[in-house]
């Protein structure tokens, strides 16, 4: 049996220098340029890549050895942050810096879905238990990288920083390579045709279609929200450190409603033909948040909202992921959740786009409100055009 002690730590390892990474990258940009676009260009192109990535590397990706894959995967990601850093530090090319973001974007897909396979063909008598201590190992990375991102910005120069995170990834590497293979049956099959099947099913589900309207509504001004806030922060002229020890406490605030959230709601509330619409007032809370953002002159009132909109997408997201589940059944669901996940991802880009638009004629907090107004519009005629045809029935059956 493989020595999955190693392979915890070589992950938990691997996701500490992914948050880090991509907590620097925007800062390190806007600190250098102090232009806000590029932080909504930057969250553009990483999930930019992400959609297409997650679209196309279940098709491309092959594998008779998922351990191998893994530590393989983590060492390429440590030489391209070595090269591409060593090419922005020769050229002073910010281009250099944001292809670090984008490649290892597409390289965290790639080693996420080698870890599923990993699980699923050699842990299957441990599924539960392993899921379990991912997720754990995922939640703590996202609390402690921010945190020991900011420290790094401003105690240490930029070299060092993308130095520690390139030899972090094959360290990581190092590790999991440790672990003892398992020969792995191939698992990854070409999805395109699961794609195709996922959107016709979609098609003829209403309530699918109303959950990616409601998922993309928000998902919109909560990228508005993370991709605009290292420029909140500092214009506010707090350091890093602080920006840090922001997104640890916004990170808690969201595992604690998640926990509060599922200790309230029950599994027959999610069966209740009426919880896709209570979903709305969820929506309308976050978004109304990130907008009244823009009146708060204090630092903390500001973080109170974004807080709030954070609290929103995360609660939103597990009520999701719980309704899609039950919505379809076993063979649907095979077909219908990598179509759903790009569908529901296409508003990721949109929200940093947005932001790079209007942070070059307004401030960030004017930006976020303007996007929040946009998300306003859109889900309030989904809403609309919905009651107009439920009214259009009723008067055709009298």
């Amino acid at each position: 049996m493989p020595n999955n002690k190693l392979l915890y730590i070589g992950r938990f390892l691997y996701l500490l220098q992914h948050n880090i990474l991509i907590f620097i990258i925007p800062v390190y940009v806007y600190k250098i340029t102090g232009e806000k676009s590029y932080l909504g260009i930057i969250f553009a192109m990483e999930w930019g890549v992400r959609l297409i990535s997650l679209s196309i590397l279940p098709s491309l990706l092959k594998s008779n050895n998922y351990i191998k894959s893994i530590y393989n995967s983590n060492f390429i990601q440590g030489l391209i942050i070595f090269s591409l850093f060593y090419l922005y530090y020769s050229s002073n090319m910010i281009f250099f810096l944001i292809s670090i973001g984008v490649l290892s974007s597409i390289l965290f897909d790639a080693n996420f879905l080698y870890v599923e396979s990993h699980i699923q063909n050699n842990l299957k008598d441990k599924v539960l238990e392993s899921q379990s201590l991912f997720q754990s190992i995922e939640q703590l990375s996202l609390l402690i990288g921010p945190m020991l991102a900011g420290l790094l910005i401003e105690k240490c120069n930029i070299i060092n920083v993308f130095l520690s995170i390139a030899l972090g990834y094959m360290v990581a590497g190092l590790l999991i390579y440790l672990t003892k293979k398992e020969p792995s049956q191939p698992n990854m099959k070409k999805n395109i045709n699961s794609i195709k099947r996922g959107f016709y099913i979609i098609l003829k589900t209403q309530g699918a279609i109303t959950l990616i309207i409601q998922t993309n509504a928000i998902n919109i001004i909560f990228s508005a929200c993370i991709s605009i806030l290292p420029a909140i922060v500092l214009d506010y002229k707090y350091d890093s450190i602080f920006l840090g020890w922001v997104n640890l406490f916004i990170s808690l605030v969201s595992i604690s409603s998640i926990f509060l959230y599922n200790k309230i709601v029950s599994e027959k509330e999610y069966h209740s033909s009426q919880f896709i619409n209570k979903l709305f007032y969820i929506i309308y809370v976050g978004i109304i948040a990130s907008f009244f953002q823009y009146f708060s002159e204090n630092m903390y009132l500001t973080i109170t909202f974004i807080s709030i909109t954070v609290i929103a997408d995360s609660i939103y997201s597990v009520a999701l992921r719980t309704k899609r589940q039950l919505m379809f059944n076993t063979n649907e669901f095979k077909n219908v959740l990598p179509a759903m996940m790009l569908l529901n991802a296409i508003s990721f880009p949109i929200g940093g786009i947005l932001i790079s638009i209007f942070t070059r004629f307004y401030s960030a907090k004017e930006s976020v409100a303007i996007v929040a107004i946009i998300s306003f519009i859109f889900i309030s005629i989904y809403i609309l055009l919905r009651l107009y045809n439920d009214r259009r029935k009723k008067l055709q059956i009298f």
